[in-house]
């Protein structure tokens, strides 16, 4: 009886390094929050680490009862769709990989993609974006750029304008820059920096200049509007990267779906 006993509550080795990835998953997603980072993303996270380190205690607890029919369809719908969402999880990393490999040419225009403003100062995404913009910029002295953002209201300055004064302050030529004030999200950026590349002349071939894990959908958008883009990648915040990765596979989602 014993010996039968410990056999049942013997874990197979999967089991607790679920539980430990989910954990590590669990910690991952709530460091923003340290650093005054609350996102959709690490929300989603969190959701996501709980639920693995929960699956098999619960299916532990449960055991018995999985032999009875609704139990066991239970369980069998939930290790479906946690397969489909792993591949898909998988899939969107794999495009987000696959779109930082399309390297510019040597004569584009460059479309710096804003980032919401934090107390009216840079945030962390948009400081990364504007340093690699200044980098990309002088390293390439005949590409022109577009800033694009707006949401600015009564308080706020649009992105754009903020976005402006730092790359005049670190030393391109106001010359090079043209402003889009008026997006409320990336999709409107593209059309706006379109319309202004094609008004002042510069290369509709663009590189857009955001963090490695945006440059997939950014670069879908401005295919839809016919611009032929490639990717200058910013590098993303150790520190927020966990809830701007969460929030990506959100908008990647909605994206596919249509939404």
């Amino acid at each position: 009886m014993k010996e039968l006993s410990l056999k049942r509550i013997k874990m197979k080795w999967y089991e607790p390094v679920t539980i430990m990835v989910g954990f590590g998953l669990f910690i991952w997603f709530c460091i923003p929050f340290f650093f005054g980072i609350f996102d959709i993303g690490s929300y989603f996270g969190i959701a996501v680490s709980i639920l693995t380190m929960a699956y098999f205690p619960v299916k532990r607890i449960c055991k018995r009862k999985l032999t009875q029919k609704p139990y066991f369809v239970t369980f069998s719908i939930v290790n479906f769709l946690a397969v489909i969402f792993g591949i898909w999880i998988a899939f969107l990393t794999g495009l987000m990989i696959f779109a930082i490999n399309q390297v510019p040419l040597a004569n584009v225009t460059a479309v710096v993609l804003g980032s919401p403003l934090k107390e009216n100062e840079l945030g962390p995404s948009l400081t990364a974006r504007l340093d690699r913009a200044v980098e990309y910029l002088e390293e390439n002295p005949t590409v022109n750029c577009v800033v694009a953002g707006g949401l600015g209201d009564e308080d706020t300055p649009p992105e754009a304008e903020v976005m402006y004064e730092y790359l005049v302050q670190q030393g391109i030529s106001p010359e090079r820059i043209a402003k889009d004030t008026n997006s409320r999200n990336t999709k409107e950026n593209f059309a706006n920096a379109k319309q202004i590349i094609q008004s002042k002349g510069w290369n509709q071939n663009i590189a857009i200049i955001t963090e490695y894990y945006h440059e997939f959908r950014a670069g879908r958008l401005a295919d839809e509007l016919g611009m032929r883009s490639y990717a200058v990648c910013a590098e993303t915040p150790w520190y927020i990267f966990s809830s701007s990765y969460g929030r990506e596979i959100l908008a990647l989602t909605k994206f596919f779906c249509h939404i």
